[in-house]
């Protein structure tokens, strides 16, 4: 097989292969995701349904599964961020707009973290179910390229365990997500301020980084268990 696999607009990936029974498909994605590929990961059936995970700059930013119906609305619903009138509500709005269903939620007072951590809860369900039909013979996996616009981008999944980076590959950060700085050095402990503690424990809830790498939300992990042991004197 020719090393070099190309992709739809003419250029070159590579080393990624185009049968999955030659690589696993989480090996493809991990591939171009360090390769900050911007286009459609395509998993093709024999019967020819098709697949697709949208990438822009290495990020999966939406999960199109062929058969899938997953409504965001419904989720939000079934995750007490939507009560059952506004619900209603919304649903009823979605039948006379062609806005997003995120964004008639919002209008019917959900937050925008709620829609966030609802979309990526959906897309990492997407790609479980994605991951386990790749897993069956007779399917194809293969890469086109093409500009992803802001509208396609419904969440950021380069987080996920299955997706995370080689050794060999640094991580760069969005311009929109600086670097994690630890808002205190666990190499001095904290003074045994019961308030304080507080205040670190909730700045550094998961819920409030949505975006950040597992390696960065493992040092913020770290910090807070290091400020625990020093206020307990540990």
């Amino acid at each position: 097989m020719d090393p070099s696999i190309p992709v739809s607009d003419g250029r070159v990936m590579d080393e990624l292969p185009v049968s999955l029974a030659l690589r696993s498909f989480g090996e493809l994605s991990a591939r171009a995701v360090a390769r900050s590929f911007t286009g459609d990961l395509v998993v093709r059936e024999a019967d020819g349904t098709e697949h697709r995970v949208v990438m822009r700059r290495g990020t999966i930013v939406d999960v199109h599964v062929a058969g899938r119906f997953d409504p965001i609305l419904t989720e939000l619903h079934r995750a007490g961020d939507l009560s059952d009138t506004k619900y209603v509500e919304a649903l009823e709005a979605l039948g006379r707009s062609q806005r997003r269903s995120g964004d008639l939620a919002r209008e019917a007072g959900t937050s925008a973290n709620a829609v966030t951590r609802a979309l990526a809860r959906q897309g990492a369900a997407r790609m479980k179910t994605l991951r386990e039909r790749a897993r069956d013979r007779g399917r194809e996996a293969f890469l086109q390229a093409r500009d992803v616009p802001s509208r396609e981008v419904r969440c950021r999944l380069d987080a996920l365990p299955h997706l995370r980076r080689r050794p060999t590959d640094t991580p760069r950060p969005r311009p929109s997500d600086p670097p994690y700085r630890p808002a205190v050095s666990t190499k001095r402990p904290m003074a045994p301020d019961r308030r304080a503690l507080r205040r670190l424990a909730f700045a550094l809830h998961p819920d409030r980084h949505p975006h950040l790498s597992e390696r960065e939300r493992a040092a913020m992990a770290d910090e807070l268990r290091a400020a625990t042991a020093a206020f307990h004197g540990l």
